[in-house]
């Protein structure tokens, strides 16, 4: 798993929304896996939740009042050594303050005078939301260079259906991240990444399919998009939640769908990566309905689907970087070279099927990183680290092949 925020020191300012509660979630997982929280909490936050809860949380003294006998200076002194501050949940009252300017308080003022990376998660009402004068002042802070987690849609504290909720702890913690990472080496690149099984129909209720689970192309996806990329993400049948960061997400259920949107999306595309276990064969003879038992035996007749690498390769614009998979039972290096020609790719990452607890709807893989000039073996690892160098090898290809 990735550990970006271990040993991180952040900021936690908690204001008067009834979702409070859901920080307490939000800190919690952040000081498990390893970051320092210090938290301020306006007054109206201590009407809803109780500092020594949050204290029993970090491990830290919760810092409420602009002057107690911790110093003569907290908002100076609790910036000290923070590279992120992170206001969850923002109020509209806090937006405002901030905004505009007005320290009057320990929270408004140690806003005003950080200067490292700050986040803001609003969580009101969603007429405060959309009022005007919040949407002026968000906008305010966007361009103060705030990064803004929206809000998410939903049944409201007020027992209304609207925009306002507070995003979900995983996209909060997602912005942490990204806003911790020391790689930006992928800013401003569009970036493909497929992921996951096509289903090939038999019938109207069977189909071919295969245990991709799609773990490999979400790490994928996350990490370029960590690193600053804008991510299209093409998926197929998914046993994992979708990433986050990406800027699109397109459903495809068979091969056929899989070519014609990664076509499409590839045409703007600096780099594709494709992760998804494509069928290599669809039904020739699908049956409309359903097949009877009564039938008897059935012969399922198949035919090749249409090669998308090569369908890529034909169609690659100057400069773009495509990324194969090779799932090989054996010759491993000999067959994925043999693919890294035929197709016409730039890179293919090549990983043994067959091996207990490696590949295909499990959580670990092995992984060799094949290119016309060299060949890479990376040892059994984690997913979200097996991501992690490919990424590093895709960027360390690009900046060589600028050279």
């Amino acid at each position: 798993m990735r550990e970006i925020v271990k040993g991180n020191e952040i900021l936690f300012i908690l204001t008067g929304s009834i979702a409070i509660y859901k920080s307490c979630e939000l800190i919690s997982r952040l000081t498990r896996d390893g970051a320092i929280v210090d938290t301020i909490m306006t007054e109206s936050a201590t009407k809803l939740l109780s500092p020594t809860t949050v204290e029993a949380l970090t491990g830290r003294r919760v810092r409420v009042k602009m002057f107690d006998e911790m110093g003569a200076m907290p908002h100076i002194e609790l910036r000290e050594g923070k590279g992120l501050l992170v206001i969850c949940p923002a109020t509209a009252n806090i937006i405002a303050k901030v905004a505009t300017g007005i320290a009057d308080d320990l929270a408004s003022t140690t806003v005003l005078s950080f200067t490292g990376k700050k986040i803001v998660a609003p969580a009101m009402n969603s007429v405060m939301y959309e009022a005007p004068q919040t949407q002026k002042n968000l906008a305010t802070l966007r361009e103060h260079r705030f990064e803004i987690v929206e809000p998410s849609t939903g049944r409201l504290a007020c027992g209304v259906e609207g925009v306002g909720r507070l995003a979900e702890i995983d996209s909060i913690y997602f912005a942490i991240e990204r806003a911790l990472y020391d790689r930006d080496d992928f800013k401003g690149k569009r970036v493909i990444v497929t992921s996951g099984a096509t289903r090939e129909d038999i019938d109207d209720v069977r189909f071919i399919s295969n245990r991709s689970s799609g773990l490999m192309g979400k790490a994928i996806a996350e990490e370029v998009a960590l690193r600053g990329a804008e991510v299209t993400y093409v998926y197929g049948q998914h046993e994992t939640s979708l990433p986050l960061g990406c800027i699109d997400y397109i459903k495809v259920e068979n091969s056929k769908d899989m070519l014609n949107h990664t076509k499409k999306q590839s045409k703007r595309a600096d780099i594709v990566i494709m992760a998804s276990a494509v069928s290599d064969f669809t039904v020739e003879n699908r049956v409309k309905g359903k097949i009877k038992r009564t039938n008897g035996a059935v012969n399922i007749k198949l035919k090749p689907t249409v090669d998308i690498l090569k369908s890529l390769s034909r169609d690659k614009k100057d400069g773009q970087v495509i990324v194969a998979f090779a799932l090989e039972t054996e010759n491993i290096l000999e067959n994925a070279k043999k693919k890294l020609e035929e197709k016409g790719v730039d890179i293919v990452i090549a990983n043994p099927a067959g091996i207990e607890g490696v590949g295909m709807g499990e959580q670990e893989n092995i992984i060799y990183i094949i290119t016309k000039k060299e060949t890479i073996e990376k040892g059994r690892m984690d997913k979200y680290t097996c991501a992690r160098e490919i990424v590093d090898f895709i960027s360390d290809f690009m900046k060589d092949k600028r050279k």
